[in-house]
């Protein structure tokens, strides 16, 4: 899960105590936890939290990291698990996080859509802004 708080940034795998969510103005939940601590998580270790038919599924995802312990980047890419992993190290994310995979994942500016291909097919219930 992602948290962000007034001067803190936070994604972990781990549930959120009572006292970091009170510190804590978003939270975003995803699997798997893709980099902590500047280090890839172990294929073993994603799996623990996703089936490896959801793993290997190349798929427009969207994951979100963190730099430098304060600034977000968050990217939809057609990707395996794998694949999101290491784009997101390559960006130089300590701690990074899959927060959707399929047919729901897609990223709207103003000016685009990603993938600018899909045709919406459902309506969405849920929405991260910025």
């Amino acid at each position: 899960m992602v948290g962000v708080g007034c001067d803190t940034a936070y994604i972990s795998n781990t549930p959120v105590t009572n006292g970091e969510r009170h510190t804590l103005k978003y939270l975003v939940a995803g699997t798997p936890l893709l980099i902590k601590n500047s280090k890839l998580v172990s294929k073993k270790e994603m799996l623990q939290s996703c089936s490896i038919k959801f793993f290997n599924r190349k798929c427009p995802r969207t994951a979100i990291g963190i730099l430098d312990d304060k600034i977000f980047i968050y990217i939809t890419k057609s990707a395996t698990i794998l694949e999101l992993q290491k784009k997101m190290q390559s960006f130089g994310c300590s701690y990074a996080i899959n927060l959707d995979g399929g047919g729901s994942t897609f990223i709207n500016t103003a000016d685009e859509q990603f993938p600018a291909w899909k045709k919406v097919k459902r309506k969405y219930p849920n929405l991260l802004a910025w």
